[in-house]
């Protein structure tokens, strides 16, 4: 168990897509087969077939690896509000108590891994608990309650939890995690978990390059996302609402091509957010605005690449 390389994902019913589509592409780019490839689901509701509909897809591949599925004790979480009815991320908390790994990397499920997994792997986080990726400074975040929270005289990079490197010793051993929940109990949540990392881990987090957690809705990485050499050695990462495989996605997701063609390539390659018996109109107006803005970046994003539009707002 210890040996190797430890790849963790949290899922529930709601992401079994995604879920397909970030494995497959993480084993598919894994270069260094002397350094086997484990991967760990946490779930509490994946169901015997789905996780073996799991284990065809990756098996598809001809790559060898390890799959260890984890059933995550959800009760401890109930107390917490979900995320788009998701509580699959919270499930990041859980890990570092049960994997025995001396390291591990995390990784939301709405990724696309165009690069050799073990480049992350290998980071020397120099003697901190975990690697992220900043994404704006806590004052400048959209996590507006956190900053109000620590008050306009404290600031400094604010962390997207979407990708970790986590060193599991120093983790249990400054007990991250039972200080996440606490904060959970009583303080501002508007992103839940990774608004916990950030008030628990401030200023003692170590920052990975930013192509480690490369953030698709971000118009100034568009020209990277232009042709699929260009995103070689980057982890490219949806962060915003929908996902490519929420409900409509497949019309109003600005990236959803890019997704596509890793899920064709999945057992799961005839699937179509119509069909999902979960999926359910947006109803909240902040769901509704998410969809505006995604399909306004999918037609920016086609008229770009195409070269039809010079300037977009928002393009370096």
């Amino acid at each position: 168990m210890k040996d190797g390389l430890h790849v963790i994902f949290g899922a529930d019913r709601n992401v079994i897509p995604g879920l397909h589509v970030a494995a497959l592409s993480v084993l598919l780019s894994h270069i260094n087969k002397e350094l086997s490839l484990h991967f760990h689901v946490f779930t509490d509701a994946l169901t015997t077939e789905d996780l073996s509909v799991l284990r065809k897809t990756l098996d598809g591949t001809h790559h060898p690896y390890v799959l260890e599925i984890h059933r995550a004790d959800a009760s401890m979480l109930r107390e917490y509000p979900l995320l788009r009815d998701s509580g699959a991320a919270f499930f990041r908390l859980l890990a570092p108590q049960v994997i025995t790994a001396d390291r591990f990397i995390y990784l939301d499920v709405d990724i696309l891994c165009y690069l050799a997994i073990e480049e992350l792997w290998e980071i020397d986080l120099q003697g901190c608990v975990a690697g992220f990726v900043p994404e704006a400074t806590i004052q400048s975040s959209a996590d507006s309650a956190l900053a109000d929270f620590l008050g306009k005289s404290v600031d400094g990079p604010y962390l997207n939890s979407g990708v970790m490197l986590v060193d599991r010793h120093a983790w249990q051993t400054q007990q991250i995690t039972e200080r996440c929940l606490e904060y959970l109990s009583h303080g501002p949540a508007m992103f839940r978990d990774q608004s916990a990392l950030n008030y628990v881990l401030r200023g003692s987090w170590h920052q990975l390059e930013t192509r480690f957690n490369y953030i698709a809705n971000w118009r100034r990485n568009w020209p990277s996302m232009i042709s699929v050499d260009r995103l070689k050695g980057k982890i490219l990462h949806f962060v915003d609402h929908p996902k490519p495989w929420d409900l409509f996605g497949e019309w109003v997701h600005p990236n959803y091509q890019l997704w596509r063609s890793f899920l064709k390539l999945t057992e799961m390659r005839d699937y179509h957010s119509l069909h999902r018996v979960a999926a359910r109109l947006p109803h909240t107006l902040a769901s509704w605005r998410s969809y505006k803005k995604a399909l306004k970046d999918r037609l920016l994003f086609h008229g770009y690449r195409r070269g039809l539009l010079k300037r977009v707002k928002g393009l370096p």
